[in-house]
């Protein structure tokens, strides 16, 4: 009996629960940053993940503006390269796949494009397009215990997302769209 209680007791567990707040901003390919919200289970020198993320890009065009608006649900398999003796600092690397929507929108003057019969021009417009999102993801996350149950954490997130709008995608193996996203946040394990 005093063996599981001190198992539960130690950071990272097989027994711990883990909740998950993090932020993250794009240093490669389009511009964007988003949250994510996950939740998940340590496993015997790993954890398991899944959640939900809401990320808001805006790519540099000179001849338009348009902007992405990306709503996925993710899962991750992260296994523990590191972990110091009292697992006060953590070392994972692993990955997962992401699938949702991805919602485009785009701001065009009328003059560039001929109104339907019946319609006025007015000053600018703004169409969107809604589309399906799937990818793959890779992760190197480091997990620094400030409290028995309270971390922060620190990942840098390699994504290829596989389909989407035409700039969020991979047709073929010459034109991989490889975003790299470090993020930051706060996990609570009980």
């Amino acid at each position: 009996m005093a063996a599981a209680s001190a198992a539960r007791a130690q950071r990272t567990s097989t027994e711990s629960i883990l909740v998950s707040v993090e932020g993250s901003t794009a240093v490669s390919g389009t511009p964007g940053s988003g949250i994510q919200v996950t939740g998940g289970k340590y496993l015997l020198n790993a954890y398991l993940k899944g959640g939900l993320g809401v990320w808001k890009y805006r790519p540099v065009q000179p001849d338009a503006q348009k902007d992405y608006t990306d709503v996925a649900l993710t899962c991750e398999y992260m296994y523990r390269l590191f972990g110091s003796y009292s697992r006060m600092l953590n070392l994972y690397a692993g990955g997962g796949a992401f699938l949702g929507y991805t919602s485009k929108s785009i701001n065009y003057h009328p003059e560039e494009l001929e109104p339907a019969e019946g319609e006025g021009a007015s000053a600018a417009s703004t169409a969107r397009r809604n589309t399906f999102l799937s990818g793959i993801a890779a992760s190197l996350e480091l997990e620094f215990f400030l409290t028995r149950s309270m971390a922060l954490v620190g990942s840098m997130n390699g994504i290829i997302p596989i389909t989407g709008d035409s700039t969020q995608r991979w047709i073929d193996l010459t034109t991989i769209n490889f975003h790299l996203m470090p993020s930051f946040g706060l996990r609570y394990n009980f």
